[in-house]
C-alpha cells in the first residue's frame, strides 16, 4: 500500500498537489469553514489589502435547538410573550401569533428561554419600532406587528442591532407591500 502512494506521490507534481490539499483540507474543516462564512458581514479591500468584517451575534443566547431537557416553544408561549411587548399591535397577536410562532422557529429562536430573552429586549424591540415608525409612518404607540416581530426581531436578536443588520431589515421593508403603498407617487 505505501508503495502505491509513494508512486503517486512521484508522479503528482505541486500544480496537482496544491489543488487536491485545498480540496481535502476544505472536506476536514466544512463545517468550521460554513460557520466562518455564515457570519461574514461584508468583505472589502483591493489590490493585496483586503479585510473581511464578522457579525457580531454579542451575547445573546445562542440559536439553536434545544438542549436535553428543553423543549420546542409553543403558539402558546409566543402569544404569551409577544403579548408583553407595548409596541406590539394587539389585533396582530391575537390574529397572527401563529404564524409568528412559525417564524420564530423557522429563524432559530426554539426554546422559552431565547424567546423570553428576545421579548425583553429593549435593544430590539426600541430598534424595529423605530424603523417601522420612520418607513411605514405606524404609530407610536404600536407600531410593531407580530409577525414582523417574528422575522426581523429574530434576525436583530442573532446579529445584534448593527447598523449593517439595520440597513438590511430596512431595505426588507423598502421591499415591501406595504412601503411601496404608503410610498406611492401619484400618476400626473
Amino acid at each position: 500500500m505505501t508503495d502505491i502512494i509513494v508512486a503517486i506521490l512521484k508522479v503528482l507534481t505541486w500544480s496537482h498537489t496544491i489543488p487536491i490539499a485545498l480540496v481535502v483540507i476544505s472536506l476536514i474543516l466544512r463545517k468550521p469553514l460554513a460557520d466562518l462564512i455564515s457570519r461574514v458581514r461584508s468583505a472589502h479591500g483591493e489590490g493585496r489589502k483586503w479585510g473581511v468584517d464578522f457579525l457580531d451575534p454579542g451575547n445573546r443566547t445562542s440559536a439553536s435547538l434545544p438542549n436535553p431537557g428543553q423543549t420546542i416553544v409553543t403558539q402558546e408561549q409566543v402569544k404569551a410573550a409577544l403579548e408583553t411587548i407595548i409596541q406590539l399591535d394587539p389585533g396582530t397577536v391575537a390574529r397572527d401569533y401563529k404564524k409568528a410562532h412559525t417564524h420564530f422557529l423557522q429563524r432559530g429562536v426554539v426554546t422559552e428561554v431565547q424567546l423570553q430573552d428576545l421579548s425583553k429586549s429593549t435593544e430590539v424591540i426600541d430598534t424595529l419600532a423605530n424603523i417601522y415608525i420612520t418607513l411605514l409612518g405606524r404609530s407610536e404607540k404600536h407600531p410593531l406587528d407580530a409577525v414582523g416581530f417574528a422575522i426581523f426581531g429574530s434576525i436583530l436578536f442573532a446579529y445584534g442591532c448593527d447598523r449593517h443588520v439595520v440597513a438590511f431589515i430596512e431595505q426588507q421593508i423598502r421591499n415591501s407591500p406595504e412601503y411601496r403603498d404608503k410610498h406611492r407617487r401619484p400618476n400626473n
